[in-house]
Order: C-alpha cells, then sequence, then structure tokens
C-alpha cells in the first residue's frame, strides 16, 4: 500500500502541474477527445512494449498521462450530471 500511495501522491502532482501549466484546458475538452488521448497514450504503451528493451521510466509516464487524462474525463461527466 506504500507503493500505491507513492504512485497516486505523484499521479496527483503531476496532475496539478500539467492542470496549471495549460491553464484546465482539459476543462473545455470533449469526453471524446480525452478519450483519443487516452488511445494516444495506449499505441505508445504498446510501441513500448514491442520494443527490445521497454523503458520503465516511460512506460510509468504513459501510464500516468493515462490516468490523468481518465480523472480529467470523470470529472468531466460530473459537472454535466
Amino acid at each position: 500500500m506504500a507503493t500505491y500511495g507513492s504512485i497516486t501522491s505523484a499521479t496527483r502532482e503531476l496532475l496539478e502541474r500539467k492542470d496549471h501549466d495549460y491553464d484546465g484546458a482539459w476543462k473545455s475538452m470533449r469526453v471524446t477527445t480525452i478519450t483519443d488521448e487516452v488511445l494516444v497514450r495506449v499505441s505508445r504503451v504498446n510501441s513500448i512494449l514491442d520494443g527490445s528493451e521497454p523503458d520503465s521510466a516511460v512506460l510509468r509516464d504513459q501510464f500516468q498521462d493515462i490516468l490523468n487524462y481518465a480523472l480529467f474525463a470523470i470529472a468531466l461527466l460530473s459537472v454535466k450530471e
């Protein structure tokens, strides 16, 4: 659980930095656009895994991005309810 907490904290910090850097741009995105962004990252993950020596740091970054985009989509859906 300590590892999970550490990963969650790091991912949240990344989300907050990106939200600040992009001035909350995700708030004006459509859920389908966010879905496209997730699919781009999934494609990158698959390409990395197909390589001879997958880079775990790059994979971690891609999965953090996927998690953050998923959170943005959930937030957008929550606002619409």
